[in-house]
């Protein structure tokens, strides 16, 4: 009744303090050319564009409407000598008038920001030739310089994000509870059963059942990935775009595509591991554990730290140890539960294996947990930059709001390994510690539902 309470209010908390009802901007416009209400004296022959972080050229749109919403033709999005910047030159003829510069784009992290501001061309404003359609390198560059030379002030544009909604937040938590599960099958068939003092009989029951529980979790993998790709390709769908076309050109032209793609590929190698190894396969199980660690890898490269304009590289590495340090952790004790307390093939009693099981698991799940310790505090430091955001930012308060639940599942597994742990042996024992395993397990889940939250909120690097 208790694990009930907690798991309701919990998630009434996420749901409506937390969950946004739309995805906040991580490509942020940071200044424009002509800027945001400029009044020009001379026609613009281009509109040039920044981003606080790199934007994927092939979801970026670009609308210039005249005041009555008529559509000026632009040429087509490139990319600018600045890799945070994109422009495109102005086709159609402008007259005197306001102009309204409607923009959307994705940073590499497949996050959508869109938004929009305004110019006015002045009546004395010199008429200006339509370049054409082909506009050579050497005549764009010379184009966006006299543009650029109007204004490159900030803008103070009306960010309109795009929502985000959410399925998305749940396909994105499936996606984190199957890694969880993948890697943890991994981990506990080599970290725990292996190095555990049960019979062999039950150690290669065990490895069939593990395997079995890894397999479903790489099918939940494939399945989050087909319900992301498609919610991510309806959230920057313009009105000429089309849900396939959009679909296609995510994976092939952007990095979210290709993490994703590496993602399939390690959860469908993952899913042949586990079945082959059903069959008791020596290489089949080494084969799942690389695609597990594969695995720890592609949520980094389609997350925060991949989009980073700095230190990217040290980003995806801790981002990955911390994914494997939770799977670790988590995902073994969830297999654990699933596995340890199914009957004996060896005619052991339950509660036995179970102690054995939890002596060889314990340290594995300690040095498990420390790196999420470690790399947990580096993540933040690397995201936030200093200690104020942690509290006066919002994603500093949902990620208050994660250490505040991570540190229940800490408490509850300190509980178990001191408390639990050296009585077990004994049925009453064992009831004692399912128990406690599976809060443990749920506050862990919640964990999740705020890290699928946390990945689509703006760090304050990102927002400043």
């Amino acid at each position: 009744m208790k694990v009930r309470i907690l798991v309701t209010v919990l998630w009434l908390f996420v749901g409506t303090v937390f969950v946004p009802r739309s995805a906040l901007a991580h490509a942020r416009l940071t200044k424009s050319a002509p800027a945001a209400d400029a009044k020009l004296s001379a026609l613009p022959t281009a509109i040039r564009l920044w981003y606080s972080e790199a934007p994927e050229i092939a979801l970026t749109r670009v609308v210039l409407t005249d005041s009555a919403g008529h559509v000026v033709k632009v040429g087509a999005v490139e990319r600018d000598e600045s890799t945070l910047a994109v422009h495109v030159a102005i086709i159609g003829k402008l007259v005197a008038g306001r102009y309204k510069v409607t923009w959307k784009t994705a940073a590499a992290d497949g996050h959508p920001s869109q938004g929009s501001f305004t110019f006015v061309v002045l009546a004395q404003a010199v008429r200006s030739l339509a370049p054409p359609a082909g506009l050579a390198t050497t005549e764009s560059a010379a184009v966006l310089a006299r543009s650029s030379a109007m204004s490159s002030a900030t803008p103070d544009h009306d960010d309109e994000p795009t929502a985000e909604t959410p399925a998305y937040i749940a396909a994105r938590t499936l996606t984190f509870v199957a890694v969880l599960t993948v890697i943890g099958v991994a981990a506990f068939r080599s970290l725990v059963v292996e190095r555990s003092a049960i019979p062999d009989a039950d150690k290669a029951a065990m490895r069939v059942r593990a395997a079995s529980i890894g397999a479903v979790g790489a099918v939940a993998l494939c399945a989050s990935a087909v319900a992301r790709l498609f919610l991510q390709a309806s959230m920057m769908s313009g009105p000429s775009d089309s849900t396939v076309s959009m679909v296609a050109m995510t994976l092939t032209q952007t990095r979210w595509g290709d993490a994703w793609i590496l993602q399939v590929i390690a959860a469908v190698t993952a899913l042949a591991g586990f079945f082959l190894a059903r069959h008791d396969g020596r290489g089949a199980r080494t084969l799942a554990t690389i695609a597990a660690l594969v695995l720890s890898v592609t949520s980094a490269l389609a997350g925060h730290a991949i989009a980073s304009a700095t230190r990217a590289s040290v980003a995806v590495v801790v981002d990955s140890l911390h994914v494997l340090g939770a799977s670790g952790w988590l995902g073994s004790l969830l297999c654990l539960l699933f596995v340890g307390a199914l009957p004996s093939a060896a005619g052991v009693a339950r509660s036995e294996n179970i102690r054995a099981l939890v002596e060889a698991f314990s340290p594995t799940a300690l040095a498990f947990a420390a790196v999420v310790i470690v790399t947990g505090t580096l993540s933040a430091w690397l995201r936030l930059g200093s200690l104020p955001p942690l509290w006066t930012s919002t994603y500093g308060k949902v990620l208050l709001l994660k250490l505040g639940l991570l540190s229940g599942v800490a408490g509850t597994g300190f509980y178990n390994w001191r408390r639990v742990r050296p009585v077990l042996g004994s049925e009453p024992a064992t009831i004692r510690f399912t128990r406690s395993a599976s809060l443990e397990l749920a506050i862990g889940f919640f964990v999740l539902v705020v890290t699928a939250v946390l990945v689509a909120t703006p760090t304050p690097l990102d927002a400043g």
